[in-house]
C-alpha cells in the first residue's frame, strides 16, 4: 500500500491566513472595541471584588449561589443529588456549571466564563437589533447600553442564572427570528432547545412558547402584507416548523413538571416560582401586621410543622404549604395582595440591584451615596420612560414589526416581577433585551432627524 503523502509545512499559507483572518476581524472593528469594553468593566469589578472579599465570596455573594454550585458539584462527583437545587431552580444552570467543572473549571474558570457570557451577549443584542431593525446605529449604541449596563456588570462575577439566562433568551431570539424570517429547519429547532433549556435555568422562561406563538404571528401577518403572493404550501411549511419548536420547550417544561410530580408529589417546574407566591403572601401579611416578610414565613412554617409534629418539610411538603398559604392569604386580602403585588412590580422594574455591596463593599461609602442621588432625582425611571418612548417612536414611524416584538419581550418580564422584594433590577434584567434596542432608537432617532435637516438646509 502506497504511503500517504505528506504536503509540506508552508510557512508562507500559515501567514496568508493568519493575515486573512486578521483582516476579517479589522473589519469588524467597532464589535471587537464593544466586546472589549464590555470584558474591561467585569474584569474591572471582578478585580474590585477579588481585593474587597475575596474569589468565594464573590462568586458565592448570594445563597443561591451556593446551591447552585453544590448542585454542580454533586451532579460531576457521583454523590447523591443535592435535589434541593434542582427542585428549587431546575436543572439547567447546574448542569452549565457542571459541564464547567468536567472541563476542570474551578470556581475562578466558572466566574471567567460567566463574564464571557455576560460580554458576549451585547453582541447578541446588536445581532438582535440589526435583524429587528436594520439600523447599524441603533444596533451599536444597543449594544454599548447593554455593555455598560451596572446591573449586567454586577452580576457577571456571580454564580446566579441571571447572566446565562439573558445570554440564552437573545440568542435564542436571534435564532427564532432568522428561523422565522430565513424557514430554515435547523434555526427552528435550535431556538426552541435554547428557549427551553433557558426555561429550566429560570422559572419565568415557562410561559415563552406562549411568546414565540405570538412572535410567529406576528412575522406572518407582516410578510403577508408585504409579500401577498406567497404561496400556501411556503405558509404551510413554516407554520409546521413553527410547531416543532414551540413544542420543544412545552416538552422539556412539561417533562421537568412530571419528574417534579412524580419525585415530590408537585406539579410544579420549580420550587422557586411557587415560593414567589409565598412571599408576596408573607409580605402582605407583613405589611398588615407590621412585621418582617422573613418572620410571617417563620411562623406559618412553624404552625405547620407543630400540627404535623414534624422537625422539617419534605420538598413537597414545603411546595404545598407556600401554595397554600399563597392561596389562602389571596382569599382573605384580595386587594391587599393586589396593592403588594403592583408595589413590588413597580419597585423591581425601576429599583437598583443592591447585589454590588456584598461584591465591592470597600465601594460602599462612594457607591450608596451615589445610589441616593439617582433615586432622589427619579432617575431610576429613566430606564422604563426611555423605553416606552422608543415604542412610541417606532410606532409613529410605522416600523410596526420590531414594536410588537419588542413590546411582548419587554412587557412579558413585567408581571413576573411583583413577586420577590429586594431583588430591583436583577429581577427585570432579562427585559434589558428590548430595553437597551428601544432606548438605543430614543437616543438616535433625534442625531439622525437632526443630521438629515442640517444635510437638507446646506442642500
Amino acid at each position: 500500500m502506497a504511503k500517504p503523502v505528506v504536503q509540506p509545512y508552508d510557512r508562507h499559507d500559515l501567514v496568508s491566513r493568519v493575515l486573512q483572518l486578521l483582516a476579517g476581524l479589522w473589519k469588524h472593528t467597532d464589535l471587537l472595541v464593544i466586546l472589549l469594553i464590555a470584558l474591561f468593566l467585569r474584569l474591572a469589578f471582578f478585580q474590585q471584588g477579588l481585593n474587597d472579599v475575596g474569589l468565594e465570596q464573590m462568586a458565592l455573594a448570594s445563597p443561591d449561589a451556593v446551591l447552585y454550585l453544590d448542585t454542580a458539584r454533586s451532579l460531576v462527583d457521583n454523590i447523591p443529588i443535592v435535589e434541593k437545587g434542582l427542585f428549587t431552580f431546575g436543572p439547567g444552570y447546574p448542569v452549565f456549571l457542571a459541564i464547567g467543572l468536567l472541563f476542570g473549571c474551578g470556581i475562578l474558570g466558572l466566574v471567567i466564563v460567566n463574564i464571557l457570557v455576560s460580554a458576549l451577549t451585547s453582541l447578541m443584542i446588536y445581532r438582535l437589533a440589526r435583524l429587528l431593525i436594520d439600523s447599524y446605529p441603533i444596533a451599536i449604541v444597543a449594544a454599548l447600553l447593554s455593555a455598560t449596563s451596572y446591573t449586567s456588570i454586577s452580576l457577571s462575577p456571580v454564580l446566579l442564572s441571571d447572566t446565562f439566562f439573558l445570554f440564552l433568551l437573545t440568542a435564542g431570539l436571534v435564532l427564532y427570528y432568522k428561523a422565522l424570517t430565513d424557514s430554515h429547519w435547523v434555526w427552528f429547532i435550535v431556538a426552541g432547545l435554547i428557549f427551553g433549556f433557558a426555561a429550566l435555568c429560570r422559572a419565568v422562561g415557562q410561559f415563552w412558547p406562549v411568546i414565540m406563538i405570538l412572535l410567529a404571528l406576528v412575522v406572518s401577518r407582516s410578510t403577508r402584507s408585504r409579500l401577498p403572493h406567497v404561496p400556501a404550501n411556503t405558509l404551510r411549511r413554516r407554520r409546521y416548523r413553527v410547531a416543532v419548536a414551540v413544542a420543544i420547550p412545552v416538552l422539556m417544561i412539561t417533562a421537568w413538571t412530571i419528574r417534579n410530580y412524580s419525585r415530590h408529589d408537585a406539579f410544579t417546574l420549580t420550587l422557586s416560582g411557587t415560593a414567589g407566591l409565598g412571599k408576596l403572601a408573607a409580605i402582605t401579611i407583613g405589611d398588615i401586621e407590621d412585621q418582617p416578610y422573613r418572620s410571617v414565613l417563620k411562623r406559618w412554617g412553624q404552625a405547620y410543622l407543630d400540627s404535623t409534629g414534624q422537625e422539617t418539610f419534605t420538598l413537597g411538603q414545603e411546595h404545598d404549604f407556600i401554595r397554600d398559604r399563597a392561596k389562602q392569604t389571596l382569599s382573605d386580602h384580595p386587594e391587599e395582595v393586589l396593592s403588594t403585588y403592583v408595589d413590588l412590580l413597580w419597585q423591581n422594574i425601576n429599583e437598583i440591584s443592591y447585589l454590588h455591596r456584598l461584591v465591592i463593599p470597600e465601594l460602599n461609602a462612594t457607591t450608596i451615596p451615589i445610589e441616593y442621588w439617582y433615586k432622589d432625582r427619579w432617575l431610576n425611571y429613566l430606564s422604563f420612560t426611555l423605553t416606552m418612548i422608543g415604542l412610541v417612536i417606532l410606532i409613529c414611524t410605522a416600523r410596526y414589526r420590531p414594536a410588537i416584538i419588542l413590546g411582548l419581550v419587554y412587557v412579558y418580564f413585567i408581571p413576573l416581577s411583583g413577586f420577590a422584594a429586594h431583588q430591583g433590577s436583577r429581577i427585570f434584567l432579562p427585559a434589558q433585551t428590548a430595553s437597551a434596542i428601544l432606548i438605543a432608537v430614543v437616543l438616535v432617532t433625534p442625531i439622525k432627524g437632526i443630521t438629515r435637516l442640517m444635510k437638507s438646509i446646506r442642500d
